[in-house]
């Protein structure tokens, strides 16, 4: 996980990949002080991400593990639910069937 954090992407969006992947690894390593500090920081980026193009399954899955990390467990369902929704296997063969 230090390797991952320690790697310097260039730009908003490179910025916005590394900490939304920080909060994923620090939940799924069960470091929750860690994944809420993270959060924190991701939490407005990926939000307004979201309002752009409302459609963006990468932001809709970030900011459920930012929901997850912060404690708000019914978003993270919610924004799933929306992303399976809005990428469906008829829509996009490829990465649809992961979301069913």
């Amino acid at each position: 996980m230090q390797e991952f954090e320690k790697e310097a992407g260039s730009g908003v969006l490179d910025h916005l990949e590394q900490v939304a992947g920080r909060v994923a690894l620090r939940v799924l390593a069960g470091k929750t002080e860690a994944a809420k500090s993270a959060g924190e920081e991701a939490l407005p980026l990926l939000e307004a991400r979201l309002r752009q193009p409302p459609d963006d399954t990468f932001a809709m899955t970030e900011l459920s593990w930012v929901y997850l990390a912060l404690g708000r467990n019914a978003n993270p369902l919610r924004l799933s639910r929306q992303a399976a929704d809005s990428l469906s296997v008829e829509r996009d063969a490829f990465a649809g069937r992961s979301f069913k």
